[in-house]
């Protein structure tokens, strides 16, 4: 099985093949998406972080799964 590797930026969901590999397609295809490790350091920007001090705080799995 031959792959091709390329970069593209998505565009409401669609990414687009270029076309130096439109010949190498011919029917169906799998693809794996990775994304670039700048948009996932974009998206950890967004997401606020709270960070809560359980030092000293004892959990009690009976107490936490009680209904």
């Amino acid at each position: 099985m031959t792959s091709i590797v390329f970069d593209a930026i998505t565009r409401d969901g669609t990414i687009r093949i270029p076309d130096k590999y439109i010949g190498y397609i011919q029917s169906s295809v799998r693809v794996v998406l990775f994304p670039l490790q700048a948009d996932i350091d974009k998206k950890s920007e967004r997401i606020p972080f709270y960070g809560f001090d359980t030092t000293g705080y004892r959990f009690d799995r009976d107490e936490i799964n009680e209904r």
